[in-house]
Order: C-alpha cells, then structure tokens, then sequence
C-alpha cells in the first residue's frame, strides 16, 4: 500500500527564553520582591531555599515542555487533519475537515483564524484555534500552539482546508 503524503506539515518550536517568559515571568517578579523584603530582616537562607527549589521545578516544567513540543506534529492531508502527540500513551488525533466549524482568531484578513499574545509577536509565533462542529463540550476545539511565520501557515491552511 502507498504512503500517502501530508500536504503541509507543521512543527511546534520550542524557544527557551519565549517559554520562561510566558509562564514564569509572574513568578520571578514575585521573588525578587519578596527577597528584597526578607534578605535585610534575616531570611537569605530560606530565600535562597526557595529560589532552588523554584529554580528546579522551572527546569524541570520547561524540560517536560520541550520534550512534548518536540514529539508533536500537525500533518494536513487531502481530508483530514491528523494531530500526532508521540508522548505519554502516544495519542494520533484525526478531524475531517468537514467537522471543522471556523478557524477562530484575530484577524479579520484570515478568518480570524489565529491569534498571537504580545510575546508571540515578538517571537514571530502563534496559535491557531479550529473550532469543531461537534458540540460535545470536552472536544469542541483544537488548539494548534507555538507555531512559527503564522500569517504564511494561516494562509496555507485556508487554501487547504476550505480549497480557496
């Protein structure tokens, strides 16, 4: 039997200083406000515990990020979008592109069919939002996450997709 080959093939990317940002940034601020108010009173030795572990566990959270990241692939065919997750119990996701409701997003030039946080700007990534026709409330959309040159991969997916 033929391998039957993607039309496009999408891969999230993993940006270390991108993902610290997003989901650490709060954080640190926090810290570094609260060891400007222990360390004179005393406390360096617990704020220097709290710093190692927090600094451990945003190693490790930034390791278990990248390893997903980097064993995900969005493949696009004739008829179907196929989301391959090769972690944990190796899930492969398949949606008809006839199931698909809209592209949600933005900007009106596409659909709205992506959107992008300020640090995604910057970082020249986004996320794509396809929302399903199925109204089950656990499954109703799929996000396409941490994807680089976003207007070229929007504009690919239309013509794909809706075949215009």
């Amino acid at each position: 039997m033929e391998k039957i080959e993607p039309f496009l093939k999408l891969k999230p990317k993993f940006n270390l200083l991108y993902m610290l940002l997003s989901k650490h940034i709060g954080t640190i601020i926090v810290l570094i406000f609260f060891g400007a108010l222990i360390i004179p009173n005393g406390g360096a030795t617990y704020f220097f515990m709290i710093i190692v572990i927090y600094a451990l566990y945003v190693i490790i959270s930034l390791l278990i990020s990248k390893y997903r990241i980097e064993r995900t692939a969005y493949l696009f065919f004739e008829k179907q979008l196929v989301i391959l997750k090769k972690y944990g119990n190796r899930r492969e996701v398949k949606i008809l592109y006839k199931d698909i409701d809209n592209m949600y997003l933005s900007n009106p030039k596409y659909f709205k069919s992506y959107f992008q946080t300020y640090l995604q700007k910057y970082f020249h990534m986004g996320d794509i939002l396809i929302r399903l026709k199925n109204k089950n409330f656990l499954i109703n959309q799929v996000k396409l996450g941490s994807l680089v040159n976003i207007e070229k991969v929007v504009e690919d997916l239309v013509h794909i997709i809706y075949n215009k």
